[in-house]
């Protein structure tokens, strides 16, 4: 129940609210890494970067298996440490969350980043394998085009459009491929 309000806060931005009572539930339960990964949350919402990392990492911490707070915790790091110190926890979550899609994209723009574009493409490919849903096949080809595959590109927005899936998404999707076209 106090999640559901933190989270209610959160989507209010009372930021520093959620963290007051994120720290009055983990003094009655240390090891609630739901209550950490909101409150990283929140201290990223204030640009407390370095705190949310700090907040993160005790929630893997308490439960080494949680995505999401790997995900952010490899974003954020890629913020303030850069796309090594990002890549170096994308291929951790890689490791025990192989059917991840976000954690394949992540690794690949944290190689673009440091341009390593032909390990990039080879973490795309292993992502291909797993992208069924329209959205997922967007971002691949979001992520080809930054590797500079044009052809990949056009072929996954395709597929993504050829699927049944709605979204925010499609109408980008469309513009993408029209200007391929033109």
């Amino acid at each position: 129940e106090e999640h559901n309000l933190m989270l209610i806060m959160l989507l209010n931005q009372w930021y520093s609210q959620v963290v007051r009572l994120a720290d009055s539930s983990l003094q009655k339960a240390p090891s609630d890494s739901i209550s950490l990964y909101i409150r990283a949350l929140a201290l990223e919402a204030q640009g407390n970067s370095n705190a949310a990392i700090a907040s993160l990492k005790l929630a893997i911490q308490k439960e080494p298996l949680f995505i999401g707070a790997h995900l952010m915790l490899a974003r954020l790091t890629e913020k303030v440490e850069g796309s090594q110190a990002a890549l170096i926890i994308y291929e951790s979550l890689l490791g025990f969350a192989p059917d991840y899609l976000p954690a394949y994209l992540g690794a690949a723009s944290a190689l673009i980043s440091l341009e390593r574009t032909e390990e990039a493409i080879i973490i795309l490919k292993k992502g291909e394998s797993i992208a069924k849903r329209g959205k997922a096949m967007f971002q691949l080809a979001l992520a080809y085009q930054q590797v500079g595959l044009p052809d990949k590109k056009k072929e996954f927005l395709q597929a993504a459009l050829a699927t049944e899936d709605n979204g925010s998404w499609r109408n980008k999707a469309v513009q993408a491929l029209k200007q391929i076209e033109l």
